[in-house]
């Protein structure tokens, strides 16, 4: 059995894809994938049967219509042996927003502060019965729209069911976002997510905390602390984590060999990106492309 896995969703192709279906949790399906991250955020809601939510060292109970908010990143499972489960899960990246819209930028914030409840122990989204309501009928319509997949307009249709979603969360009296949203007026917002943007564009650079500075036009001491409070880690460890999942998207999706994938990633030297990989993964990236193999000669 696994220790872990970095999973993809095939129904993300690329990393701004929004992707909404009904499935049996992992837990129950495969044992193998007891534990796995991925590089997209996750709202879950149990349909039928019950559960049990793992994220990191902690476990809390599924019953049918709770919402749980499982942040990019993140090491969960969700699973039962006793009874038949099935869930619908939405899954959407960072990338599913854009820097310029106001009800983007919005909706960036909204996810923070989720992002945040979440890896600090309340991935549970405790929300008003009238809300939860409004929510669960917007995951059930996505659901089913996510089975036409190919239908024009589908992608249109579905940001805007995430962004109600969002905006139904951002309302809600018991959840109280808005004591940790920031104003949109507030400066910091768009100077990290110039930031963002920036590191994401320039993977395979040297991106030293000063330059990063610079583009938030900021010291870098007063960039350190409004980058972790707008995004909850570290400005290393949200390079590191953006490098580590662009590398395991490539190491899925292209027949680059191991060592241009780190290359392209930010990771001149191959020791250490076998390190950080597999520290963040599970798997070292041999493991990884063998596991995510769809044909093929392994890559070195």
């Amino acid at each position: 059995m696994l220790d872990g896995c970095l999973m993809s969703d095939p129904g993300l192709d690329t990393p701004h894809h929004i992707h909404a279906f009904r499935s049996v949790p992992p837990g129950c399906r495969d044992p193998a994938f007891a534990r796995h991250t991925h590089p997209f955020h996750e709202i879950v809601t149990l349909c039928r049967g019950t559960a049990v939510q793992l994220l990191g060292p902690q476990s809390f109970p599924l019953t049918p219509g709770e919402l749980f908010l499982l942040p990019a990143g993140s090491w969960h499972i969700a699973g039962s042996q006793q009874t038949p489960c099935s869930c619908i899960v939405l899954n959407f990246y960072d990338g599913s927003f854009g820097d310029v819209q106001p009800g983007d930028r919005e909706a960036r914030r909204i996810v923070e502060a989720l992002t945040r409840r979440s890896f600090a122990g309340k991935p549970r989204l405790d929300v008003t019965a009238t809300t939860r309501r409004q929510i669960l009928a917007r995951l059930d319509a996505m659901a089913h729209a996510g089975e036409h997949r190919q239908e024009l307009g589908r992608q249109c249709a579905i940001k805007a069911d995430l962004l109600a979603i969002l905006a139904l969360l951002a309302a809600d009296s018991r959840l109280r976002l808005a004591d940790e949203v920031r104003d949109h007026r507030d400066p910091d917002v768009e100077r990290i997510g110039r930031v963002t943007v920036f590191i994401r564009e320039r993977l395979s650079e040297s991106l030293p905390v000063a330059r990063l500075a610079e583009v938030a036009g900021l010291s870098a001491s007063h960039f350190h602390t409004v980058f972790k409070r707008r995004t909850g880690m570290t400005v290393l460890g949200y390079v590191t984590r953006v490098r580590v999942q662009a590398a395991a998207e490539l190491l899925r999706t292209s027949p680059l060999p191991v060592k241009d994938v780190a290359r392209q990633c930010g990771f001149p030297c191959l020791s250490h990106f076998h390190a950080v990989f597999r520290r963040h993964t599970g798997l070292p990236p041999g493991q990884f492309v063998a596991a995510h193999a769809t044909g093929g000669a392994p890559r070195k």
